[in-house]
């Protein structure tokens, strides 16, 4: 039933169960016979269009036949069908050998296999959203009184976006991959909607896992971690498109020859090398649009600082220290701190980089996060699971969506590599060390060592403290 309002007072509903579903018969037999006639044929189709996409159950089981048999890496034709179909015990339901010859002698050629995929897909879209729309009525009239109409519209949300997911601007994608579009979206909904009360957020997960078959919320979390490393890979880019995104020094960098834009570096030192009075030094230098050494920022930049390791008081005082308070309330103003964060708690990282974007839309913003340790806390992993590193991979989602950049301090093994899984340092762009010249601990030298980048040559170079002003000058590589 559809409601149509004549007018404010007077719903009428009119029924449309007398009319057929949207389907394109000709173009499913088309893009069938074109299959049977030409072995290479499946291939172009294969990776959009499912068994299910066909809107007559015989067609189904006659495409499903043909995945099937390509699967097994055998030639799809009208003999191998035909003789899988028959084992199966399937042939008669499909109309026998009759409608697989009859497929075949209608078609010229699978020339035009591609556009008969379009119209089937775009039937199928319209008749998902004639169930949609039937399910938004059903469950109007009867919404969950634990749920409410809060739990009934998330539910329809997600069933929308995982329809409109496997169409975008005429490209189509596989359910399969819509399907866990919607299921990425909602957890990371969930994420970023529950920061201010983690036992809701964790408890939400849970549901989620269970809603979509997970064995647990931990498996759940795992196959987002896939997700994320292999979105947007092996896509093939125009030298136009390429250049216009990548060409253009002056656009890539943070703080150059240093920190590249829309990236992750990791700075890592055992205890008491000063890491954290680095990265002071460094984000006085972004706020101010300034030098370090020979290196310069393009332009002020924004910085939103993450202390959780060290203390308020320490905090503080290093501010103090570095200069921060001598700087005009213009610099100051581009320079927020917050001292209690967890490393998954992405909504507030959006909701302020939402409002620096706001006022500034071509803002270059940095984040500085210390450390990767103590912001994980409440992780599930420990720092050798390959999973701990998945946050990150969260970060590096946010750097590229919202053009920003991360600085994220972590600690050093005793062997003096970054502590924890290597996919802690497959996850980042930069790894920077930070070590001592000796051991004498009155000695202000110290070696940054650039371990690994995708933006310049690596290098070593030395620093020197002054603890007079707590600041880092480069004396040189």
């Amino acid at each position: 039933m559809v409601a149509q309002i004549v007018n404010k007072n007077q719903p009428i509903f009119t029924s449309i169960s007398d009319k057929l579903p949207p389907q394109n018969i000709e173009a499913e037999e088309a893009i069938l016979g074109g299959i049977l006639l030409d072995p290479e044929a499946i291939e172009r189709v294969i990776s959009v269009l499912e068994p299910s996409d066909f809107s007559l159950r015989q067609h189904q089981t006659i495409y499903h036949a043909c995945v099937a048999i390509h699967s097994q890496g055998k030639p799809v034709n009208l003999m191998s069908v035909t003789t899988y179909l028959a084992d199966k015990g399937l042939l008669e339901s499909v109309g026998g050998q009759l409608k697989l010859s009859q497929l075949v002698d209608r078609t010229v050629s699978a020339v035009n296999v591609d556009q008969y995929t379009n119209l089937i897909l775009e039937k199928r879209l319209r008749r998902q959203l004639i169930e949609y729309g039937n399910e938004v009525i059903n469950n109007s009239f009867t919404i969950d009184p634990d749920e409410g109409v809060g739990g009934l519209l998330e539910k329809m949300e997600s069933s929308f976006f995982e329809i409109a997911s496997r169409f975008r601007r005429g490209n189509f994608v596989r359910s399969s991959t819509a399907k866990f579009q919607a299921i990425s979206r909602e957890l990371e909904r969930i994420e970023d909607n529950y920061d201010q009360n983690e036992a809701l957020k964790q408890w939400e997960l849970q549901e989620l896992a269970k809603k979509y078959g997970f064995k647990s919320r931990r498996e759940m979390l795992n196959f987002h971690v896939l997700w994320l490393s292999s979105r947007n890979k092996n896509q093939f880019m125009s030298l136009k498109d390429y250049l216009e995104k990548y060409g253009n020094a002056s656009e890539h960098w943070l703080l150059r020859g240093w920190i590249p834009k829309q990236t992750i570096t990791l700075l890592h030192a055992k205890g008491g090398k000063g890491k954290t009075r680095l990265v002071g030094h460094i984000c006085r230098v972004i706020i101010n649009g300034g030098q370090w050494g020979d290196y310069y920022a393009d332009k002020p930049g924004y910085v939103l600082f993450i202390e959780t390791d060290q203390g308020d008081r320490v905090t503080a005082e290093q501010l103090k220290e570095q200069g921060y308070l001598d700087d005009s309330p213009e610099v100051q103003e581009r320079f927020s701190i917050l001292s209690d964060w967890k490393i998954e708690q992405f909504g507030i990282l959006r909701q302020k980089i939402a409002e620096i974007k706001e006022k500034d839309p071509k803002a270059n913003i940095l984040i500085m996060i210390d450390s990767l340790s103590s912001t994980s806390t409440q992780s599930l992993y420990s720092e050798n699971d390959q999973e701990y590193a998945r946050p990150l991979m969260r970060l590096r989602d946010i750097a590229e969506k919202n053009d920003a950049t991360f600085l994220v301090i972590h600690h050093s093994s005793s062997q003096g590599t970054a502590r924890g899984s290597t996919a802690i340092y497959n996850s980042v762009d930069q790894v920077w060390k930070l070590e001592s010249v000796d051991d004498d601990p009155r000695d202000c030298r110290r070696i940054l060592t650039i371990e690994k980048t995708r933006s310049r040559e690596p290098g070593r170079y030395q620093l020197e403290y002054d603890p007079n002003t707590w600041g880092w000058h480069i004396k040189g590589m």
